[in-house]
C-alpha cells in the first residue's frame, strides 16, 4: 500500500498574442509525503521553471485542434538525501514537451484528447547524499 499526500502551489502568467496563440510561464512549489509500509519519503521545493507556447485552430464550429510546446528548465541539480528520505522537487535537467490535442463540444460538456512526449535536452544531474 502506498499513500501520497501533498500540495502544489503554482504562479502562472499567460499572454495572448492573438486569438489563436499564447505564451507564458509557470513557477511551482511542491510539498508532498509518500508512505509505503514503514518508509516515508518527502519531496519539497521549487519545481522546474516551465515556459510554454500554445495555439488553437478551429476546423469546424464546436471543435478545435490544440497544439504547443512546454520547455522545462531546471536551475539546479536534483538533490536526494537518503539518510532523511528527502527529495528535491527539481528534476536536475532540461526537457522539451511538444503536444497536440483535439476537443469537441458535446452539449454543455467538452470532450478532448491530448498526446505528448518528452525530449531530454542534455543530461540530468542528481546529487545523492547519505
Amino acid at each position: 500500500k502506498q499513500d501520497t499526500t501533498g500540495q502544489n502551489l503554482n504562479l502562472a502568467y499567460e499572454r495572448g498574442l492573438t486569438d489563436m496563440y499564447a505564451v507564458g510561464a509557470n513557477l511551482g512549489y511542491t510539498t508532498s509525503k509518500t508512505e509505503q509500509g514503514t518508509s516515508e519519503t518527502d519531496v519539497k521545493g521549487l519545481q522546474d521553471i516551465q515556459i510554454f507556447a500554445k495555439g488553437r485552430y478551429s476546423f469546424i464550429e464546436g471543435s478545435s485542434m490544440n497544439y504547443g510546446a512546454d520547455l522545462y528548465f531546471s536551475p539546479s541539480e536534483r538533490q536526494i538525501d537518503l539518510a532523511n528520505n528527502e527529495w528535491d522537487a527539481m528534476s536536475g535537467g532540461n526537457s522539451l514537451r511538444p503536444w497536440v490535442g483535439y476537443q469537441w463540444l458535446m452539449g454543455s460538456h467538452v470532450l478532448g484528447t491530448k498526446v505528448s512526449t518528452d525530449f531530454l535536452l542534455g543530461e540530468k544531474s542528481v546529487k545523492v547524499k547519505g
